[in-house]
């Protein structure tokens, strides 16, 4: 239900597009929010910044629809300031800003100073890098892609990203709208230039702010790069808010699963994982069953596929998720390797792909990923069994492996079935018996070490 009505035809009112005059005055008083910049003496943030203007955002969000023009200007600093200790005792009811007792521009720019003056980033530093990244991803595994790294934010962190582009569940058990959302509703409905264009602009103030490009690079192509993939961010989860939430809906994770640290541990290391037992399982004869079957012309578009590269998850030796790396198959279907989602053509790692010896995928992959997230479908992950260096090993004892995970259910079917073919096309059933060729990769791992 909406609180205004749209103008009459003979109002005048600025020009339908994109770059109004009021945005213009916010470009221009805000030209310095895309560097980042340690708080100072007249930083708006504080150790509970987060929360504050959580409480801030939740109140523009439900005001956002009867307020004319939220972001479209900045109120000086002291304005901002004085409602922090109102938004630090809560969420003001919505008559406050109909009566005038909270100034809803003041809110907006506290929530923008706040952002703007954070030491860390809220999509903070050590994910920064791989979110842009991700951004770079095409179709649908972009989005996929985003939410592992967004649910890899701290939580007080992910709750404000939240409130501002998704909304949150409210203390009723209702979802409450985005506050992004509802603003360019607003602004759409007053201007006449369409939903898309306003969350274009909203996005384009936004991604900056909370994506920072880093000082260093404001003078490079690369600083224009970053802004363009922070915009293409917002307005990714705009698009799809699911991907601020977790796949069982839980709103608050474990310590373990949710610290940046826990996951992104080891984040430039290429260790692979260990097994101690390789479980043997009936479901395995039927997943070869179906590869054989699978038609020639399936197998062609999968190594198609496969060899432009996809973007797939990694665990380390320990079982965590260390970062997005892009896999590609070599055009001799003799390689497979990978490189940082950050730099996809320094395929630095890599592995033969007649070391691989089994393909586990979904269920036959369960227990092999200790320390992955708990709400990760296991229908999404991969194992490559690979031969132990230098020994005879029969299929089904310990070695070690790649431990990865597909971002889509059509991603990790190509992978797994693609690999367990290749397998089944180098070996015959003599070999599937017997001994295999020692183990030769081309990363530096000391394979014989525990």
């Amino acid at each position: 239900m909406r609180f205004f009505t749209k103008k009459k035809k003979d109002t005048k009112v600025p020009e339908p597009t994109l770059s109004t005059t009021q945005e213009v005055q916010l470009d221009r008083r805000l030209s310095h929010v895309g560097s980042s910049r340690v708080a100072g003496d007249n930083s708006i943030t504080s150790d509970d910044g987060h929360t504050v203007c959580l409480n801030a955002a939740i109140f523009l969000s439900r005001i956002a629809n009867s307020t004319r023009g939220l972001f479209e200007q900045v109120c000086p600093l002291q304005e901002a300031q004085e409602l922090w200790p109102l938004f630090k005792e809560g969420i003001p009811p919505k008559s406050a800003a109909l009566t005038g007792a909270v100034n809803s521009h003041a809110a907006a720019s506290l929530l923008v100073y706040h952002l703007r003056d954070l030491g860390d980033p809220l999509c903070t530093v050590p994910l920064r890098e791989s979110i842009l990244a991700a951004a770079s991803i095409s179709g649908p595994s972009r989005a996929t892609a985003l939410q592992v790294l967004l649910n890899q934010l701290p939580i007080p962190n992910k709750m404000l990203l939240k409130a501002i582009c998704c909304g949150i569940e409210e203390s009723d058990g209702k979802l409450g709208a985005g506050l992004l959302a509802q603003v360019a509703d607003e602004h759409a409905l007053y201007y006449g230039d369409g939903l898309a264009a306003r969350k274009l602009a909203l996005a384009q103030l936004f991604g900056p702010l909370i994506i920072r490009p880093l000082p260093s690079e404001a003078d490079s192509s690369r600083f224009e790069r970053d802004v363009a993939s922070s915009v293409s961010v917002i307005l990714e989860i705009l698009e799809c808010p699911w991907i601020l939430n977790t796949c069982n809906g839980a709103e608050t994770l474990s310590k373990e699963s949710s610290s940046v640290e826990d996951h992104l541990d080891g984040y430039d290391s290429d260790e692979t994982n260990y097994l101690t037992v390789l479980s043997d399982d009936p479901l395995q004869a039927a997943f070869i069953e179906q590869v054989k079957s699978t038609p020639e012309h399936v197998i062609k578009a999968y190594e198609n596929s496969a060899q432009k590269g996809e973007a797939l998850l990694k665990y380390s030796s320990r079982g965590k998720p260390v970062a997005i790396y892009f896999f590609k198959l070599s055009n001799d279907r003799t390689e497979l390797r990978w490189a940082p989602i950050s730099a996809p053509d320094d395929l630095k790692y890599g592995l033969l792909v007649s070391q691989v010896l089994d393909v586990r995928w979904g269920p036959l992959a369960k227990g092999k990923f200790p320390l992955c997230r708990p709400d990760t479908d296991p229908a999404l992950r991969i194992v490559l069994v690979l031969g132990q260096a230098g020994t005879a090993q029969a299929v089904g004892q310990a070695g070690p492996q790649l431990e990865v995970e597909a971002l889509t259910a059509p991603s990790a079917r190509l992978w797994a079935t693609l690999m367990q073919r290749l397998v089944l096309e180098r070996c015959s059933e003599a070999a599937w018996a017997g001994a295999v060729p020692a183990l030769e990769l081309t990363t530096h791992r000391n394979w014989g070490a525990p």
